[in-house]
């Protein structure tokens, strides 16, 4: 049963509200995702965009999007790597917020702690991989959508962590370009550098990727398929760590996902949780 009458709300500065799963035990502990929005967005504007909120329900999840903090011209953002996107240097931590939300989070809902995920869009993507150098112990795994991680791996302080990998990213994305760029003279890495560098992270041997055969129509604006799964072999990883790539071809940096792509997130959390 559910417990609660009405809102739960977390935080002081930046309050986000939890969503219970309609199925929600107290008494059973339950999986936790939590997304991160992009630069100059809002949390509300990228559920519209995203849509998880329904799938979050369906599968049992609990789910949260909290609010990136606001620079000079109040567009919200998140302070990832030195490549995005905290550009007025305003020096917020972040990562101490939202080590603190999931805290909170656990303290008022029943969380399996082996069930909790983070996922980013663009600079949430960012935010994302900062957050598992930062504190890997905190997660099952990360999923980043058209987000890159530090183009100096040495400024990743906890590798060595198992740790499930989920990147998404198109081959045509205009903004976080796919072959790496700048962001006002902070360069990124490319999409398959961030890959290869989270494989060994998290303690693959291997850092080639191969096909599992499976491919997805997530994306209702590219006509039939446009997504190709990679991931590890299977045998290079230690207990607990995998990578999986989903590669977009024809589409831009905020493709309009359906609920096929919703649904695919939480299959692929499902398949992750840590054992």
């Amino acid at each position: 049963m559910n417990p609660f009458d009405g809102k739960i709300i977390l935080g002081e500065t930046r309050p986000v509200e939890i969503h219970l799963p309609a199925n929600y035990d107290s008494k059973i502990a339950h999986p936790l995702l939590v997304f991160l929005h992009g630069y100059r967005s809002t949390a509300l504007e990228h559920q519209t965009y995203f849509n998880l909120g329904p799938k979050a329900s369906e599968n049992g999840f609990v789910y949260l999007y909290p609010e990136g903090i606001k620079n000079v011209q109040s567009e919200r953002y998140w302070k990832a790597t030195d490549a995005c996107c905290d550009f007025a240097a305003m020096g917020l931590d972040d990562v101490g917020y939202l080590r603190d939300l999931i805290r909170q989070v656990k303290s008022r809902v029943n969380i399996d702690d082996d069930k909790v995920f983070l996922m980013g869009h663009s600079n949430g993507g960012f935010m994302t991989y900062r957050m598992a150098c930062e504190h890997p112990e905190l997660f099952a795994g990360v999923i980043s959508a058209s987000g890159l991680t530090w183009l100096d791996n040495a400024k990743c302080k906890k590798t060595g962590k198992p740790l499930n990998v989920l990147h998404i990213h198109s081959v045509d994305d205009q903004l976080a370009l796919y072959d790496g760029g700048v962001f006002l003279k902070n360069p990124f890495p490319s999409a398959e550098q961030t890959v290869a560098t989270w494989q060994t992270n998290i303690g693959c041997s291997n850092t080639n990727l191969v096909t599992t055969g499976n491919t997805y129509d997530f994306t209702d604006e590219v006509s039939g398929i446009e997504t190709t799964e990679y991931s590890d072999d299977g045998a290079s990883c230690p207990a607990n760590a995998s990578i999986t790539f989903w590669k977009l071809i024809d589409a831009i940096h905020t493709p309009v996902y359906n609920q096929a792509f919703a649904q695919g997130i939480f299959d692929w959390c499902m398949a992750h949780y840590r054992v």
